[in-house]
């Protein structure tokens, strides 16, 4: 999946404004410009790091449901964006 659906309200009403480093930017932007990180312990179909906004960003079923700080993520979750980090 490169694109999304939709966006959730959770999001677009609260997290994204609390949790993003540029809240300007929009999520959808922030996910398209994501790259893919493969984690097993987030409930997501698929979830993409976005660095100049430093969140983890999860999609499921078409809908970004809800995007991470990245200063707040479990240990492997960190240690995805850890890794990402040192390809970019």
């Amino acid at each position: 999946m490169s694109g999304i659906e939709r966006v959730s309200s959770h999001i677009e009403e609260t997290r994204w404004l609390q949790r993003s480093d540029d809240p300007v930017m929009s999520p959808e932007d922030a996910w398209m410009d994501g790259v893919p990180l493969h984690v097993h312990d987030l409930e997501a179909d698929e979830v993409r790091y976005h660095r100049h906004t430093g969140t983890v960003l999860l999609c499921r079923n078409g809908t970004l449901v809800t995007v991470v700080d990245e200063d707040n993520l479990r240990p492997t979750t960190r240690a995805a964006v850890e890794f990402r980090r040192d390809q970019q």
